[in-house]
């Protein structure tokens, strides 16, 4: 039981390194991916997208307060459109 703790924490780890990753690289291609946002959360302004400057804090403080959708869900859609930006 001991082990599947460490096995459970070192994917848990794992995951969280790999979407660390994305996010920089999202980051550092804000610009050439701020089309992708507008796609993906149509109904954030561009004043909104261009505020954000990569940072993933103010993205999900944004489409929660557009889409007034809570702080898990907000968290599950940037992660996947992190997935997916790469």
């Amino acid at each position: 039981m001991r082990w599947r703790c460490v096995a459970s924490i070192t994917r848990h780890t794992a995951t969280i390194s790999v979407r660390a990753l994305n996010w920089d690289h999202i980051k550092g291609n804000w610009k050439q991916l701020k089309g992708k946002v507008q796609k993906k959360w149509g109904k954030l302004p561009n004043d909104h997208i261009d505020v954000v400057a990569g940072k993933r804090e103010r993205l999900a403080g944004n489409i929660q307060e557009v889409y007034g959708i809570g702080k898990a869900e907000v968290n599950r859609q940037i992660d996947e459109f992190a997935d997916s930006a790469h």
